[in-house]
């Protein structure tokens, strides 16, 4: 692992990775509706919800 790799990791929180899963999420998922296959679609909800069961967000 670079000096740089190992920089990020130590200074990125659970919140941070957490949020940025979420927002990769949302983008899937939008691009999925973009494309018209509802596959995409379901499997992106999908893991939404096991991330959201494994990983609960108090703050909503």
């Amino acid at each position: 692992m670079s000096d740089l790799s190992a920089h990020r990791r130590a200074t990125t929180s659970v919140a941070d990775a957490t949020a940025a899963f979420r927002a990769e999420l949302i983008t899937d998922y939008i691009a999925a509706r973009r494309t018209g296959v509802w596959s995409d679609e379901l499997r992106l909800l999908a893991e939404a919800r096991r991330y959201d069961e494994v990983n609960p967000d108090d703050t909503v």
